[in-house]
């Protein structure tokens, strides 16, 4: 009779542990990720100076406006975009310009030769975008510059990949006196 009693047990747990709770042999292997045809930028929360989403992007061109705080006046500014140039491109806002930035609304740059450029270097742009003279600051209260980039099919990213951007060096011109160091927020770019 031990032997029986010993039996019962030993079969039981050779019966669980052969189970291994496989669940039938079903197909359990997600979905293959899909690849990226378009970009995303959600805007940044707060700060002074801000890139926001201009509401003419598309979902192949992303128009970041340079947004500036709503007290002070200025006569112009000057900062270096970096976007990470593997995975996405920088663009001109519009194929007509002749420059890779465009001035906002806030600033009014006269007549020519305007003080704007956007020197355009792999993923690196540096904007200058300013009136001429010392009299003429307006009510930093607006789009004071704008920017583009263009999503980059051949970079081959799945849909939610972050995309690397931010702004260095960034410097305006207030109403009187020397350049001031201007922190510009930007938001989070990812492709869609």
């Amino acid at each position: 009779m031990v032997k029986v009693r010993f039996i019962f047990p030993c079969l039981a747990l050779g019966l669980l542990c052969a189970c291994g709770g496989g669940g039938g042999g079903g197909n359990n292997t997600p979905p293959p990720p899909q690849k990226a045809t378009g970009l995303s930028y959600s805007d940044p929360s707060s700060g002074d100076f801000r890139l926001v989403k201009d509401n003419l992007s598309t979902r192949n061109k992303i128009i970041l406006n340079l947004v500036s705080p709503v007290n002070g006046n200025g006569r112009g500014v000057a900062f270096t975009f970096t976007v990470d140039s593997a995975k996405a491109i920088l663009t001109k806002v519009a194929e007509a310009d002749t420059e890779y930035v465009q001035n906002g609304v806030v600033l009014n740059l006269g007549g020519a030769p305007q003080l704007i450029k956007g020197i355009k270097q792999d993923g690196t742009l540096r904007v200058t975008v300013t009136e001429k003279g010392s009299g003429n600051a307006k009510p930093l209260n607006g789009v004071v510059a704008r920017i583009a980039i263009q999503f980059k099919p051949d970079a081959n990213l799945n849909t939610g990949a972050f995309i690397s951007i931010g702004v260095t060096e960034g410097q305006y011109l207030p109403a009187l006196g020397a350049p001031q160091v201007m922190n510009v927020n930007v938001g989070n770019l990812t492709t869609q």
